[in-house]
């Protein structure tokens, strides 16, 4: 049973996560990137839904929310999330409609994911010198 798991976290971590990256960053999201805000966020969106739809196949992983009905019903709001992993960050546009990433800068050199970032809207923080970064 241990392997079975094995080969499913393997399964997912080097395959389907990556093959279903590519075929949003580079067929399916490209014409995204040139349209209004708003038309690329859905590409953001697709991509977080395939991603959990694959987590809960492949992984048998599920999630909980807890305390959503005391947040606003509207208006604006902050969201402080423990970020123990990036599971959390991906769950973010499942959860809420736009939200506002805070993110490391560093993230943005990625190559092609840095550009999806930058294009969605990310608050980029530079953490090499803290001065810097509450500015």
């Amino acid at each position: 049973m241990i392997i079975f798991q094995y080969v499913r976290s393997l399964l997912f971590s080097f395959v389907a996560i990556p093959i279903w990256t590519i075929i949003i960053c580079l067929i399916i999201g490209v014409p995204f990137l040139f349209m209004k805000r708003a038309s690329f966020v859905k590409i953001i969106r697709l991509w977080t839904q395939g991603t959990d739809f694959l987590e809960r196949c492949l992984l048998g992983l599920r999630y909980e929310v807890r305390g959503a009905d005391n947040l606003p019903k509207s208006g604006a709001y902050i969201i402080a999330a423990k970020h123990e992993s990036t599971y959390e960050t991906f769950k973010l546009h499942l959860l809420f409609h736009d939200p506002a990433i805070i993110l490391k800068k560093e993230l943005l050199s990625i190559p092609l994911w840095g550009f999806y970032l930058k294009r969605s809207g990310v608050i980029a923080i530079d953490r090499s010198t803290p001065e810097k970064a509450v500015i």
